[in-house]
């Protein structure tokens, strides 16, 4: 899938050396550069003594930042950048027919923190997640998807962008249920793509390039999160699954029935886990008969329930880590289930009774 992307990858850089050349702007037509690539930082320095601290109690976080920086809250998060004045024409204009710019922007960064796995705030930010990201691994390709560390935070970096012009993604797993999400857009004007770009770079209170990534990095140093629940949860390994665990409420009492059922109980509320790795199951690359044998393993345990897999449900669970859910009325009570697949484990966690928040948060959490 991604040989398919880079195709488009490929044909978006082409674009913009014609359009730049018809155009007649002056830009220097050269092989596509890479979006920057900042070395991480992992101590703050003394050049941030006199940086400010930032905090949103809405994503829950706080972060220092130069004094210099504009920031504004809006849908898109919360978006840290600086400008200098000075017209000129977008050196990422695709079209052509662009209004002149009135300011270089050199540095923008914007942060959010979704309250979602990683995998799923990848499908809320990328037009095609599995050419990145499948059953919760990302998909490593020096110079598209690589490993990206700074301060605490570690995740990883997608990288897009041709002619100078893009954008890097970052992704952060805070937790099993919150991710922080940061954009970072880079623009030609300050690179050697732009004739005359050494009077961009002149211009005064201008920011380069190599100052820039030094900053963005210092600044993802600092982020804190602070509205984390489950920092202090205890993590256990499913019985007779070593290879699988999950997290649950440090105030829960677990409670081992036999080698596939746990009972999770933190006062009046209770969590139930069914799990078993079916001797048909075996590891190895998906092939459509072992697909097959996978479905007919979770349609033979939902049959007790009165209930099947929709069909195509289960290339969702092995290929998307995708979550059967479905209800049922026990004494009068809804019985919530959701099923779902760890490598060869399938796995059900239930409960009549939890706080659906704590419940969510208890089945994101499972990971090998």
């Amino acid at each position: 899938m991604r040989g398919t992307f880079m195709k488009k990858y490929l044909i978006i850089a082409i674009s913009v050396s014609l359009l730049a050349a018809a155009c007649g702007k002056q830009a220097q037509v050269q092989p596509a550069q890479p979006a920057p690539q900042p070395q991480a930082q992992t101590q703050p320095t003394d050049d941030m003594a006199n940086w400010k601290t930032y905090t949103n109690a809405k994503y829950g976080f706080e972060v220092r930042h130069p004094m210099e920086l504009t920031i504004k809250e809006d849908a898109k998060g919360v978006v840290f950048s600086h400008s200098v004045p000075y017209k000129h024409h977008d050196s990422c204009d695709l079209k052509g027919g662009a209004p002149v710019l009135k300011e270089v922007v050199d540095f923008n960064a914007t942060l959010k923190v979704f309250n979602t796995d990683v995998e799923s705030a990848v499908k809320a930010t990328f037009s095609f997640p599995k050419d990145i990201i499948e059953n919760g691994q990302f998909k490593l390709s020096p110079g598209f998807v690589d490993e990206y560390s700074s301060g605490s935070l570690k995740g990883y970096i997608l990288k897009i962008g041709a002619e100078g012009c893009g954008v890097n993604t970052y992704y952060f797993p805070l937790n099993a249920l919150n991710t922080l999400v940061v954009s970072q857009r880079f623009t030609a004007e300050r690179t050697e793509l732009i004739t005359g770009y050494e009077k961009v770079l002149a211009l005064p209170g201008m920011i380069n390039p190599k100052d820039e990534d030094k900053i963005f990095n210092q600044l993802l140093s600092t982020f804190k999160f602070t509205n984390d629940e489950t920092a202090n949860w205890k993590t256990m390994n499913l019985p007779e699954s070593k290879n699988v665990s999950f997290n649950y409420p440090s105030s829960s009492f677990v409670n081992v029935k036999d080698k596939n059922n746990i009972e999770i109980i933190n006062g009046e509320e209770k969590v139930d886990i069914f799990y078993k790795a079916d001797d048909r199951i075996s590891t190895g690359s998906l092939t459509s008969s072992r697909i097959n044998i996978y479905e007919t393993v979770a349609n033979e345990y939902l049959k007790q329930f009165g209930v099947t897999l929709p069909q195509g449900r289960i290339d969702g669970m092995l290929a998307g880590g995708e979550k059967y859910r479905f209800e049922l009325m026990v004494k009068g009570k809804k019985e919530i289930h959701e099923v779902f697949y760890i490598n060869v484990v399938l796995v059900d966690v239930y409960t009549l009774s939890a706080n659906e928040s704590d419940f969510q948060k208890i089945i994101l959490s499972f990971n090998q």
